[in-house]
């Protein structure tokens, strides 16, 4: 049996260099996009189509989805990120990424 000696190996790199360390904006966005690839991931879904083409750019028009599809979506996105979003979220912002960034704003501002 082997036994490992010497200095553990750190897992990111900017523990050794902290000029490597994220920025805040860039953490922003890779968590926006993370919520980005949920939401995508439930649309398909709902559609019933995996191989539907939506991206941070498609608007909430074209997704061509019925009262009953916009209500199920509602209630996923609520289920899946845990908060509550008003009747009226979905008619404020127009694409699936403004959609992110409300979904980020009200979990910034959950206790």
């Amino acid at each position: 049996m082997a036994v490992c000696v010497g200095r553990p190996r750190r897992r990111y790199a900017w523990m050794r260099r902290p000029h490597l360390k994220p920025s805040p904006a860039a953490r922003k966005t890779r968590v926006v996009d993370e919520i980005l690839s949920q939401i995508f991931r439930i649309v398909r879904g709902i559609e019933g189509r995996e191989s539907a083409e939506v991206s941070g750019e498609t608007t909430i028009a074209d997704l061509q989805l019925d009262s009953m599809s916009v209500t199920q979506l509602l209630v996923e996105l609520e289920g899946h990120f845990d908060l509550t979003l008003a009747d009226d979220e979905l008619d404020r912002v127009s694409t699936l990424s403004e959609l992110a960034s409300c979904i980020l704003r009200h979990r910034a501002a959950a206790p």
